[in-house]
């Protein structure tokens, strides 16, 4: 998820830091996940995907880093995850635990 958010705004440069952005991203374990597969109806096709929620930890990282990630995080509120973005897939919000 973050290093396809990552990408997205590589192609802009929008992330000066790219490289300590993807190895922050590959340090990033799930802690538990909650998914289920779903079909969005695009006119005649049927486009498998998936919904739910995913708790990633972040303890293993420095501050800084899980700062860098959180800005990730939160950019998938505009840019989408994954393909087919512009159909209304890979939507995601980021919400903090503590």
């Amino acid at each position: 998820v973050f290093q396809s958010i990552v990408q997205n705004f590589s192609a802009n440069e929008t992330f000066g830091c790219l490289e300590e952005c993807l190895e922050a991203a590959e340090a990033v374990t799930v802690q538990k996940y909650q998914l289920s597969t779903s079909v969005l109806r695009y006119r005649d096709i049927a486009l498998p995907g998936f919904k739910g929620r995913i708790t990633y930890n972040l303890s293993y990282l420095s501050e800084q880093e899980r700062l860098v990630l959180a800005t990730i995080a939160f950019a998938a509120n505009y840019t989408g995850v994954g393909i087919k973005t512009t159909m209304g897939m890979g939507q995601g919000h980021m919400v903090l635990a503590r």
